[in-house]
């Protein structure tokens, strides 16, 4: 198969250009239009994204609400049995109750103690008004047909997660959703433990009712079709796009959902049915079993916008393209018109027999014109040129016969002297050998003269930072056998301290207990400043334990303190000893460096004065070497310049001849 070569500039140009720039501009569209792309898909799936964080956060701020009631009422539930009133199972009650009027989405609250964990009463208490059969401490409030209802005791409790699980790990606990079977609502509970001294005696917490979960999930739909669901740590629905699956475990989810719902971290998939899901964590407190929020958009009706803007702007890029084409074809045939009329010309200058006398026209002042105009100036030049080697071409030849006999004369001389430089050179190369003998030797004293030299001069140093180390070291001990003797003394001052803030710590005791007597006094209104009163008591037993510990430490620490002075008196005499020996050390060497100073400038000046005479004499040898290289390169030089002579005039014949076929 054939193919089309393109041989003209215009073509060329045509096609390289038309190729660069339709690569460069494809490159170019084609990054925007992707850029455009991906950027606008990243907003989309970024806004899903801020939407998924703002509706887990509304929900975890629902919940948090809940969450903070029932901490207060375990922690006043705590308060009490620390205070132990005689109307403790009262108190407990009325916290309970005052906590339900202030949270509309609470169901109830309760708080349930193991028994005779409260007051040691629920024998005495059996069967009585407020108390169940059993006589525990346990009180449930609750709304019920728009109603506030009471229920005493804690029957059935035992084996339920919400109660069972705070009281075997201590820490609250956030339910999955179930179904109450009296007031049959979808509900959940926040549940705590009742923590007294680290010890788990009950628990307590709210039951929240879920119904208007599906209220705040309907209100979400993102590009219309897009849904809002929501989810406990199971993966069972709480509200959703179907509201008939509420309470029941979704059966689409994926794993790797599930899997990030149950660590409580956000994740994002694809389904079959073409939307994205994202979904982020609800954790409400320190509650474990996090809940999470899913929202679903649609990637079609989502990407829409984008990929038909991204179609248009191919569509302009196209046509853009197409018209700089056609602009750069009709350019080139105008600017390239000038160019034919040169390659004629440079056509027949080529042939050998040009004409010198013609002359371009120039059309425009630009590279072409320019062209245009040193061709010109060139076949002028030109021919003045010929004309020049025609009349100097006879000259040539006349010159070049007598520069040949000047040739053969010069040949013979040199001949002679290079046969006499040689034998100088001979000469002169035995002496430089034998001064370079002795310059060598001396220069080898003298380096074993400075070596000896540097080391005395470096052992000096050596012992003169010795003695300024042990006399550093002395001083450093005797400053530290003085901040031995003031540790002793500061010992003595810190055990005085520390027998101060032991009394103030018992002190402290007594006015903690008093407070928290009083704060049960205040009832309702004293509930959190018996919890600071609590934690005050215990702060005043730990300092005082702690004022028990550091009197052993200082007492141990004073031991040691004897000990190391006395070991510091024995090393100062040690170091004075040492500082003496080291001083006069370094009186010796210093002798001793400055006799070897002196044989070092001897050995210096011998061997200075054997490497100068060895490099004068090598010198020398050098340049007669060089002589003798010379009148080498000069013979042959004189041979080429026979042969030289000879090719000139022939060459200055034949130019002669081809001069004569321009026109002049």
């Amino acid at each position: 198969m054939g193919t089309t070569m393109i041989t003209t500039i215009k073509g060329k140009i045509l096609a390289s250009s038309g190729l660069l720039i339709l690569i460069g501009f494809c490159v170019l569209a084609g990054v925007n239009i992707y850029a455009s792309y991906q950027s606008a898909e990243k907003a989309v799936l970024d806004n899903a994204k801020l939407l998924a964080e703002s509706e887990a956060g509304q929900v975890q701020r629902l919940l948090g609400k809940t969450y903070d009631s029932a901490q207060v009422v375990a922690e006043s539930a705590v308060a009490v049995k620390h205070n132990l009133p005689p109307n403790a199972r009262q108190l407990v009650s009325d916290i309970v109750k005052g906590q339900l009027p202030n949270n509309p989405d609470a169901v109830g609250y309760w708080a349930i103690w193991e028994p005779n964990a409260l007051d040691g009463r629920d024998a005495e208490l059996a069967g009585k008004e407020h108390n169940d059969k059993t006589g525990r401490s346990g009180v449930y409030w609750y709304r019920k047909s728009g109603k506030i209802d009471v229920v005493w005791g804690g029957e059935g409790v035992d084996d339920s997660a919400y109660y069972t699980e705070p009281r075997k790990t201590g820490k609250p606990m956030l339910t999955e959703p179930y179904v109450d079977p009296d007031i049959k609502i979808l509900m959940g509970t926040i549940s705590f433990p009742l923590l007294v001294n680290g010890k788990v005696l009950g628990v307590a917490g709210c039951d929240i009712a879920l119904g208007h979960l599906q209220e705040l999930a309907a209100k979400v739909k993102p590009y219309q079709s897009g849904f809002m669901s929501l989810y406990s740590n199971s993966g069972v629905q709480l509200a959703g796009r179907d509201p008939a699956l509420n309470g029941k475990a979704d059966a689409g989810l994926p794993a790797t959902a599930k899997t990030a719902i149950k660590s409580g971290q956000p994740a994002e998939y694809d389904s079959d049915d073409g939307f994205r899901h994202f979904i982020m964590p609800i954790t409400v407190g320190e509650a474990g079993m996090p809940w999470a929020v899913r929202i679903s958009i649609p990637l079609s009706e989502a990407f829409a916008p984008v990929r038909a803007a991204s179609w248009q702007s191919a569509l302009i890029s196209l046509g853009i393209l197409a018209l700089i084409l056609l602009l750069l074809g009709a350019t080139l045939n105008q600017l390239l018109r000038p160019l034919g009329r040169l390659q004629s010309a440079m056509s027949e200058l080529a042939s050998g027999s040009g004409d010198l006398t013609r002359a371009l026209p120039i059309a425009s002042r630009d590279e072409i014109g320019l062209a245009a105009g040193a061709f010109n100036t060139f076949t002028g030049s030109l021919r003045a040129m010929m004309l020049d080697v025609r009349r100097h071409a006879g000259d040539v030849l006349g010159s070049v016969r007598q520069l040949s006999g000047d040739v053969d004369q010069i040949r013979g001389s040199s001949a002679r002297q290079s046969e006499a430089a040689n034998a100088t050179a001979a000469s002169v190369e035995q002496l430089s050998v034998s001064v370079s003998h002795i310059a060598e030797s001396a220069r080898v004293a003298e380096q074993r003269a400075r070596e000896a030299d540097t080391l005395s001069s470096e052992a000096s140093a050596n012992v003169d930072a010795t003695v300024r180390e042990i006399g550093r070291i002395s001083q450093t001990v005797r400053e530290l056998a003085e901040v031995l003797g003031g540790m002793q003394q500061r010992s003595d001052q810190i055990s005085g301290i520390v027998s101060v803030i032991r009394d103030i710590a018992d002190q402290t005791n007594l006015l903690a207990l008093n407070a928290a007597i009083e704060a049960a006094r205040a009832g309702e209104m004293g509930r959190g400043f018996a919890v600071v009163a609590d934690e005050v008591r215990k702060l005043a037993e730990r300092t005082s334990q702690a004022t028990l510990e550091i009197s052993g430490v200082i007492q141990t620490m004073q031991q040691d303190t004897a000990k190391a002075s006395d070991s510091m008196d024995g090393a100062l005499r040690q170091v004075d000893q040492g500082v003496k020996l080291a001083e006069e050390s370094a009186q010796s060497i210093q002798q001793i460096s400055g006799h070897a100073q002196q044989v070092v400038e001897s050995v210096g000046d011998i061997a200075a004065s054997t490497s100068e005479q060895s490099s004068a004499s090598q010198e020398i040898a050098r340049h007669i070497e060089n002589i003798h290289g010379m009148l080498l390169q000069t013979d042959e030089s004189i041979s080429q310049a026979q042969q030289a002579t000879t090719l000139l005039a022939r060459l200055g014949e034949e130019l002669d001849s081809l001069i004569g076929k321009f026109k002049l």
